[in-house]
């Protein structure tokens, strides 16, 4: 199934015609976050948008690029349940990744993009390709965020739209 951006650009969103999809093997939280930092590195510098499809080698929690952990979560006790701890270099909250697929996108966009249009033309393609494969998917409308978002990593909390 391929991306539709006619349909994202009528959204608002402006994605890119070229795409690399990436299938990679489960592996430490570490490597997973450095995956996906060089690919938006490379997205940023070039046309071409990244969707990578991975997994979690081990147990691990990956905390928000801007959350709060000092006095709250501690390595030591995380350590101790069997957890790894991973900062994210996205927004959001606490996450358990543990016998799961995970995806990542990293798209080339303008600054003057709408961050809430670009999630929304995501979770469009990856609703269409689940409905496809006989997933019974919708579109759930959420509360948004009533922080601001100042940057792309940031947009799914504040969205107030996700695929389920």
């Amino acid at each position: 199934m391929g991306l539709s951006t006619s349909r994202a650009r009528d959204a608002g969103a402006v994605l890119p015609d070229e795409w690399r999809v990436l299938r990679t093997a489960p592996a430490a939280g570490s490597w997973n976050m450095a995956c996906d930092l060089t690919l938006l590195d490379l997205a940023r510098a070039g046309r071409t948008g990244f969707l990578r499809v991975y997994g979690w080698r081990e147990p691990t929690v990956s905390f928000g690029r801007n959350e709060r952990t000092a006095g709250i979560f501690s390595k030591d006790a995380l350590a101790a349940a069997g957890l790894v701890a991973v900062r994210r270099p996205t927004g959001g909250r606490a996450l358990l990744h543990h016998r799961e697929i995970t995806y990542s996108v990293a798209v080339p966009v303008d600054h003057e993009v709408r961050w809430q249009h670009v999630y929304r033309a995501i979770n469009e393609v990856l609703l269409r390709a689940l409905v496809a494969m006989g997933v019974p998917a919708a579109v759930v409308e959420t509360r948004p965020s009533s922080s601001p978002t100042h940057h792309a990593s940031d947009v799914a909390p504040a969205a107030g739209v996700d695929a389920l």
